[in-house]
């Protein structure tokens, strides 16, 4: 694992996933997750690398 620092969101997805697995004993789905943390669509959950084209121009 690397020694880079997690960022603000990334602290807080862990939180969030930490927490759902305490409360419930299974770990959350990415739409339980972005409820937690205030995400509105799951686009926000792809890493930056991700294959998936979010450009509105751009047909899926």
């Amino acid at each position: 694992m690397s020694a880079e620092r997690l960022t603000a969101r990334q602290e807080s997805v862990l939180r969030a996933i930490r927490d759902a697995i305490a409360d419930t004993g299974d770990a959350p789905t990415v739409r339980e997750i972005g409820r937690r943390v205030g995400l509105f669509s799951r686009l926000g959950c792809l890493p930056a690398w991700s294959p998936v084209d979010t450009r509105p121009d751009q047909p899926q």
